[in-house]
């Protein structure tokens, strides 16, 4: 049975209003909860509807993604549906990682999360802009302003498109229950349902988060960018190297592969490079290196559309999923049909009629190439590559958020 859930003021406060107050009455992630809500409640009812709670593959939806396409409603598992998949599959006091027998997941993974009382001042914002400071319960205050007054105030806060970009405001964080530790701790210590998964990005995954930031037009304001916003607990030595491993040079930068040009602003490629694979691309990678060796994974990479200032955008492959004509390149239609069925996407289900035309190797099998296998999508045609691309920033990265994770920890 393939569940499409669909989240509702996805990344607001809504779902992730944090501080102590939250915590302490105990409505930490009601964005996540929710989530669980729903998937229990398939276990519990699915079998009337001719379903078998057995058979559930998790793949969430985020409502905000409706402003792009008019497609989107029949999709799902995508972006910020994509992390919260990926949550739900870490080792939590909710179980929320027996609710299902495999997770799809398009350009989002896990995430370096803060803790519950590091969103104080943003809960503290949001009492103080709805007038409830004098108030001696000010959660209590907060849930008597009308709907339409506190949605004022929430839009009035950072969101993706503004200069704070994927530093959100509002996220997941830590609370020990729903997600009980870092999820990159988490993942290296291998506390996630062993289950298959499928988990892709497109190659340009920061370009549209990166037009928000035009006026960051210089090397120094670059790093200062990347220190404030993303990873003030790194030593300036860290953020030197950040600097060396996503050089000035556009040719470098994100769209990849497009030499000079779409270079909007000085730092703006740059920007794209960064952001793309601090949030998408390398919690990824991280994330399949360690479930790849516990259980099947495939990975997907899509680079179409390499003609624009976006590139092979966030959620641009949708298209590949969802095609408004199915009448040709069902490649990948075809292996999501057969992973909902039976968990592999090169086998269809029994009397089935779907059949792939290119088998697609799971992510720790070598590719042509030697590496890690990915099934990418380029303008011209569609086959096996490795995952080798950018390692050494990926990498680093990768290691920087899990140290820092460790270090919070102790």
């Amino acid at each position: 049975m393939f569940i499409v859930l669909r989240l509702k003021h996805n990344n607001q406060a809504f779902g992730f209003l944090g501080g102590k107050e939250v915590g302490a009455a105990g409505v930490t992630n009601l964005g996540l909860r929710d989530q669980i809500f729903a998937l229990e409640w398939t276990q519990k009812y699915i079998s009337a509807f001719g379903g078998d709670p057995a058979r559930v593959v998790m793949y969430l939806v985020p409502s905000f993604l409706h402003a792009f396409s008019n497609n989107f409603i029949s999709s799902g598992g995508v972006s910020a549906g994509a992390i919260s998949s990926n949550l739900l599959l870490l080792s939590n006091k909710q179980n929320s990682n027996s609710l299902f027998r495999g997770a799809f997941m398009e350009s989002g993974s896990i995430l370096k999360l803060p803790h519950a009382v590091d969103r104080q001042s943003d809960y503290d914002g949001l009492v103080a802009a709805n007038n409830c400071s004098a108030s001696s319960d000010t959660l209590a205050c907060l849930q008597q302003v009308p709907f339409e007054s506190l949605m004022a105030t929430v839009d009035n806060t950072a969101d993706l498109f503004s200069y704070r970009s994927l530093s959100l405001t509002w996220q997941p964080y830590i609370d020990g229950d729903v997600i009980v530790q870092d999820p990159y701790i988490s993942t290296s210590q291998g506390l996630y349902a062993k289950v298959p998964i499928m988990s892709g990005n497109c190659d340009d995954e920061g370009t549209v988060f990166s037009f928000s930031n035009q006026n960051i037009t210089t090397d120094a304001e670059f790093l200062d960018y990347v220190n404030s916003n993303y990873l003030p607990a790194s030593t300036q030595e860290q953020i030197t190297q950040i600097g060396h491993l996503y050089p000035e040079d556009p040719t470098q930068g994100s769209p990849f592969n497009t030499g000079t040009a779409n270079q909007l602003t000085p730092e703006y490629k740059r920007l794209a490079a960064f952001q793309g694979d601090l949030i998408f691309l390398a919690p990824r990678r991280f994330f399949l290196e360690h479930t790849a060796a516990t259980q099947d994974a495939w990975s997907w990479l899509y680079k179409r559309g390499k003609d624009t200032q976006y590139g092979a955008s966030h959620a641009s492959d949708l298209a590949i999923w969802f095609p408004a004509n199915t009448s040709n390149d069902t490649i990948a239609v075809d292996a999501m049909i057969n992973f909902i069925n039976t968990l592999d996407p090169n086998r269809p289900a029994k009397n089935s009629t779907v059949k792939s035309s290119i088998f697609w190797p799971k992510w720790n099998i070598p590719s042509p190439a030697g590496s890690s296998s990915l099934l990418t999508f380029n303008d011209d045609r569609i086959n096996i590559t490795a995952d080798n691309f950018r390692v050494e920033p990926r990498e680093f990265l990768n290691n920087l958020l899990l140290g820092e994770a460790i270090r919070e920890h102790e």
